[in-house]
């Protein structure tokens, strides 16, 4: 795949999310164990709301480990290794535990204190202020 080609990742049939940056694409996603999809439909007020077009409920659009596995259980070890592993393999890289740096730690402060904002939490990217701009 190149990057021009790259428009959607999907997994299982599951749309992951993804961007391209600096000639890479870099796709992320949430890893779910095993989730309450039924709960979230009643909790959110808009649970399919970042979901694919045509999603009706939050079910529809993820999967987890325990479905992909038709309910065999996992030992959550082994799956850190597994993930270990298969990025491991994928990059031609060998990850390492090491300790953070003091810059690494202001750095980590600093995103989480402006990820805790109000203006970051309730921030409105620019497609959606032109769409409220439009309809003004």
């Amino acid at each position: 795949m190149t990057i021009d080609q790259a428009k959607r990742v999907q997994i299982k049939a599951r749309q992951v999310a993804q961007g391209r940056f600096a000639g890479a694409v870099l796709v992320n996603g949430s890893f779910l164990l095993d989730f309450g999809f039924d709960k979230m439909d009643r909790v959110l007020k808009n649970p399919i709301k970042n979901l694919s077009e045509g999603v009706e409920r939050a079910r529809d659009g993820m999967i987890t480990l325990s479905e992909l596995l038709d309910g065999a259980g996992y030992d959550i070890d082994h799956v850190k290794g597994a993930l270990k592993c298969g990025f491991e393999n994928a990059l031609g890289v060998e990850a390492r535990s090491s300790v953070l740096t003091g810059e690494e730690i202001e750095l980590a402060q600093r995103l989480s204190e402006k990820h805790r904002s109000r203006d970051w939490i309730y921030r409105m990217d620019d497609k959606r202020r032109r769409r409220v701009a439009r309809a003004q």
